[in-house]
Order: structure tokens, then sequence, then C-alpha cells
């Protein structure tokens, strides 16, 4: 750890905060205010579309203060954010709540890639991403169990504790990042002195320009969807169409992040030596390969599987796509980090992240709509990864050629 665990603990504290409230959001909001479901599900979507553009100026925060100050920020939205929800009985500051904690959302994704690149100090950047996330899915995973715990005892008034706890882990984790937190990683954020001499336009204009970066924006763009579908996708499939009981869901959620809790950082580590081109491969085709083992069950007049074998296909693609998410995330954000303009990683980040979250914001339409046929589905899926393949891989030989700039 050599010095970063003051850092380490305020990552755990503050998922730890998140994985408590996150799965209760929309029962939270139900049960303090009189809105309707439906109403709050069209809250938070406004709220996130509204935030999309904070991820652009949270990679220009990136470039100009460094990702410490930035997740510092981040940290302190999210308290603002919990704070609202806390105190709220109405329509308007629940919505202030969503837009403030959506923002903090875009916040985190800028800095974060960056920030976790300070954190390894020049050593290698995949292994510290892998054991960050790793420890970032136990405390989800912790957080939710506590959580389940905390609700067991049938009193609604421990949601309100709950939000508390959230805003009091945001706070933690902004002190012990301001106090701890190592610096000097140029490609972190050098702030303004490093700024090149056109000024910001002129900046954004040469991360536009490098044909890695755009890319890899798109190909990102192209597989968001596929991290998805566990969350869109398998609960309407496998219990309105597949009739296997509902509680399988959430243990399939909870087992996906004990399979990254333990097997992350290995798999990583496992993976070192191979090309990021070979291992965004690899990625693709565990990700097409649980895509056409659920088309063979969505043939057109095909009869929904017996619940023991339709139990047993779910597990299987969830182990599958957990694989390939695991060896996807590590590479293309190494990939997102060796920008050829180091003092542009933030912008780059900004840039990146918000086509993630423009990806997530609309994907959930799109993947409901083709539900509606699921071989459909499955058969854009394969498409969606292997073209977003395409896009990476010309990414990952350009950044090896250097002839990167348009």
């Amino acid at each position: 750890m050599k010095g970063r665990g003051p850092t380490v603990l305020a990552i755990v504290l503050d998922t730890m905060g998140v994985g408590l409230f996150l799965p209760l959001t929309m029962l939270y909001f139900t049960l303090v205010t009189d809105l309707s479901v439906a109403r709050i599900g069209a809250l938070l979507s406004v709220a996130t579309l509204l935030s999309l553009p904070i991820g652009l100026v949270g990679g220009e925060l990136v470039h100009r203060l460094g990702a410490v100050r930035v997740m510092v920020l981040n940290n302190l939205l999210a308290a603002a954010g919990y704070l609202c929800y806390l105190f709220a009985s109405g329509q308007s500051l629940i919505f202030a709540g969503m837009i403030i904690v959506a923002a903090s959302d875009r916040i985190f994704l800028s800095s974060w890639p960056p920030f976790v690149q300070q954190l390894a100090a020049g050593e290698r950047f995949e292994t510290w991403f892998a054991f960050i996330e790793a420890a970032k899915a136990a405390c989800v995973v912790a957080g939710g169990a506590m959580a389940t715990v905390a609700l067991a005892g049938g009193s609604m008034e421990i949601l309100r504790l709950l939000v508390l706890i959230n805003v009091l882990s945001s706070l933690a984790a902004a002190v012990l990042i301001v106090r701890k937190a190592p610096r000097g990683s140029p490609a972190a954020g050098s702030g303004t002195a490093d700024a090149p001499a056109g000024g910001t336009l002129a900046g954004w204009a040469g991360v536009l320009r490098t044909r890695s970066t755009a890319l890899l924006v798109v190909g990102n763009f192209l597989t968001t969807p596929l991290g998805l579908l566990s969350g869109i996708a398998f609960p309407f499939l496998f219990v309105d169409r597949w009739h296997i009981p509902s509680w399988v869901i959430p243990a399939l959620f909870t087992y996906s992040y004990v399979l990254v809790v333990l097997l992350q950082t290995p798999l990583t580590e496992a993976l070192k030596s191979r090309p990021h081109r070979q291992v965004l491969c690899v990625s693709s085709l565990l990700s097409c390969t649980a895509m056409c083992l659920l088309a063979l069950f969505s043939l057109p007049g095909q009869e929904a599987p017996s619940p023991a074998v339709a139990v047993g296909v779910a597990v299987i693609c969830s182990t599958i796509l957990s694989f390939a998410g695991m060896a996807y995330f590590p590479a293309v954000n190494a990939m997102l980090m060796k920008h050829p303009r180091p003092t542009e990683s933030g912008r780059a980040s900004g840039l990146f992240h918000t086509g993630t979250s423009l990806a997530g914001a609309f994907a959930p339409a799109g993947i409901t709509w083709l539900l509606q046929e699921p071989l459909a589905l499955w058969t854009a899926m394969v498409a969606c990864s292997i073209s977003g393949l395409l896009f990476l891989f010309t990414a990952d030989l350009l950044m090896k050629g250097r002839n990167d700039v348009a």
C-alpha cells in the first residue's frame, strides 16, 4: 500500500455508503413523498439527462485543478445531494437532490481514471484499477447486505438513517482524500500552468483531434449497453418470460459482484502480458458467447425453458458477462490514460465518460423496445460488441504506432 491506506479507506467509506442506499433509492422516495413511481422515474431520467454536460465540466476541472481536488468536490456534491433527500418531503427538493447527485456521479466518472493513475504513482495502472474496483464491489455487496439487515425489523425510519450514513461517509471520504491522497502525477491533472497556449478551447480541440481518444469514446459508447442487460433485460426475461423466482435477480446481481471481489485482480494479473487489443477481443468473445446462448432459447415459437434450465442459463450468462466486464474495464481505462498528451488525460476522461453516460441514458429505451422480440435484442448486442471492438482495436493500434492526431 505504501502510504495509500487512507486514500483506499476513503474510497471504501464512500462506496459503502452508496451500497447502503443505492438498492433502496426508489423505495425511499415512495415512502417519504407522495409522488408516484412513474413520476419518480421521470424525475430521475430528467436529472440524469440534465447532468450529462457536467461530465465535460468535470474533465476540464481535472485538467485545471487535478484529480484529487475534483474527487473531493465529487464527495461534497454527493453529500449535499443526499442532504436534500434527507430533508425532502416534496418534488422540488427531491428533484434538486437528484440533479446534484447525478452531477456528482458525472464528475466522479471524469476524475476516476486520472485519480487511480495518480494513486498508482508510477506502478501499473491496470493492477491498481483492478484492486480498487474489487474493493468497491466488496463495499457494494457489504452495503447492500447491511441495508437488508437494517430493514429486516420493518422500521421505515431506518431509511433516513441510511441516507444520513451516506452523507457522513461522503464527508469522511473528502476529508481523508484532502489530507492523505498522493500528489504529483502530471497525468492526473496538472493545473492551469500546463494548459496549452491556445487556452481551454484549443485544449479540447486537441483532445478531439486525437484519433485514439475519439475511437475509444465511440467504441465504449457501443459497448456500454451490454453492461446494462443484467439490470434491464434480465429481470423481464427471466421472471416474466421464463417464470423463474424473482429472488434470483438480486441473487445474480450479488453473485456478479462477488465474482469481481474474488477474481478481478487475479484475472487482470493473468492478462497483464497481453496487449490491450487482445484482452478486448477476449471480452467481446465472451459477451458474444453469452448472447448466442440466450439466442438459442429465444428462437421464434420456442417455449420457455423449464425452471431448472432457465436458472442454469441465467447463472451461466451472468458468469460469462461478469468475466467479460472484468477483462474489459481495466484494459479500456488503461488505454484512456495513455493519451499522447498526458496533461490532457482529464479532458479525455471527461469526454469518454460523458459518452458512457449518454449511452446509459438512451440504452434502456432501446433495450426495452428490442426486448419485445428477444432474439432481436441479442442480435443487436452482438452487433454492438463487435462494432465496439473494431473501434477499440483500431484505437490500440494507433496508440502503438502513435500516428494519432488528425
